[in-house]
């Protein structure tokens, strides 16, 4: 990617992707883009780098302040893509978000485009957030998602990619690394048996539950 970007003289910020074969683990180039990608936030995560704000220095004639021998990744970090779909056969889910709660706490970062009242229309991409972890190794990460996914993501009113996302990260085939761009397809059944979509049906429950086993307690002494 460095060698390429030298040849042809660009002086910015870009993107330049490859594709893996798994067979004989060499890359093969796919294509350049000259500007920033979603994926971007990856690459700050892992190096501490402000992407952005290199950009705009680099705009501003200014000369960065190292050299490509200086950037050592310390952390991994993964990402995940937010979509307004149906998590069983993709087909786009639109509507008014009634609820919405973004994951914080640490090695968790968020882009989002929507908020609690937005309508999400049928008629462009349909990503909605970006979800990003970063931990000391790769299961780290993964657990630190896991947290994101499962207790501080919350989005009502529409159906997301949310509930299939987490069960992928928490197959055992994904946790040892053994995955392609095909693992949705060779593990589909698996991953829907996996997960059960939250509704506003379930924290009802939930509460009618807890007011019942306080009730059969009876008072208690702090009450």
């Amino acid at each position: 990617a460095i060698r390429f970007m030298r040849e042809i003289g660009y002086y910015s910020v870009g993107t330049v992707e490859f594709l893996l074969d798994p067979k004989t683990k060499k890359f093969y180039f796919l294509e350049v883009n000259t500007r920033l990608q979603v994926e971007h936030g990856i690459t700050e995560l892992a190096t501490g780098l402000d992407i952005v704000g290199l950009m705009f220095d680099i705009a501003e004639g200014k000369r960065l302040p190292f050299s490509q021998e200086d950037i050592v990744p310390n952390r991994h970090a993964i990402e995940v893509r937010i979509n307004a779909e149906d998590p069983k056969n993709f087909n786009p889910s639109f509507g008014t978000i009634t609820r919405l709660e973004i994951p914080q706490g640490p090695g968790i970062r968020v882009s989002s485009g929507v908020y609690e009242g937005a309508e999400v229309p049928p008629y462009y991409d349909s990503l909605i957030m970006l979800v990003m972890s970063a931990g000391a190794d790769r299961r780290e990460a993964i657990r630190v998602m896991d947290r994101a996914l499962s207790r501080g993501l919350r989005v009502e009113g529409i159906k997301t990619t949310a509930p299939l996302l987490l069960s992928i990260i928490r197959h055992p085939e994904f946790i040892k690394g053994n995955f392609s761009t095909r693992f949705i397809e060779e593990h589909y059944e698996e991953l829907l048996s996996m997960f059960k979509e939250k509704t506003p049906d379930d924290e009802v429950l939930k509460i009618a539950q807890y007011i019942a086993e306080i009730s059969a307690l009876g008072p208690q002494s702090w009450m």
